[in-house]
């Protein structure tokens, strides 16, 4: 949607270039005046859409910095072999989790999920392959640390119903 409304954005102010251009009242000068007048703020995601490089080599000169504690940048993904690869979940950047089917991507992406719950809040998950309820079960079965086939059959020991209950509460949280 805000890629959308961008694009929307950038599409009016390049017919209102084209309409000054063409103005024969105004002299360069005053079409440059008015184009950068009319420039629309193009939030493509940040709240700084265009800046200097210098300005953006400060920022990153300070990342870099802040980094050489060893400290994670961004979020915990809960694992610390990811977190010394990615240094953490950070705003902006897309991380892709693949692999074949059926070697736990959609398991590991809940455990992220529930890492960054427990540490930053709450945290949407969208999945284009599993129902919601599948994707709870999967929760549910990593939350309470039980096998995931226990839960897909409802044969469950009492042990694996308290781990359940458990895990359920953590959700509710």
């Amino acid at each position: 949607v805000r890629a959308a409304a961008v694009r929307q954005r950038l599409h009016e102010y390049a017919m209102d270039v084209v309409t000054i251009a063409r103005d024969e009242t105004m002299n360069a000068e005053q079409m440059v005046a008015e184009m950068s007048a009319r420039m629309p703020s193009l939030d493509a995601g940040s709240s700084d859409a265009f800046v200097a490089y210098s300005e953006a080599a400060k920022e990153a000169v300070a990342q870099i910095l802040a980094r050489s504690s060893g400290e994670i940048n961004g979020v915990s993904s809960g694992m610390d072999h990811v977190d010394k690869l990615t240094a953490g979940w950070e705003p902006g950047t897309l991380i892709i989790l693949a692999g074949r089917p059926s070697h736990g991507k959609s398991a590991y992406a809940l455990d992220f999920a529930h890492a960054a719950a427990r540490t930053a809040g709450p945290v949407l998950v969208f999945s284009l392959e599993m129902t919601r309820a599948n994707l709870a079960m999967r929760g549910l079965a990593s939350l309470g640390r039980v096998n995931f086939g226990s839960l897909r059959t409802g044969k469950l020991d009492d042990h694996e119903t308290g781990g359940v209950r458990s895990a359920h509460a953590q959700m509710k949280n």
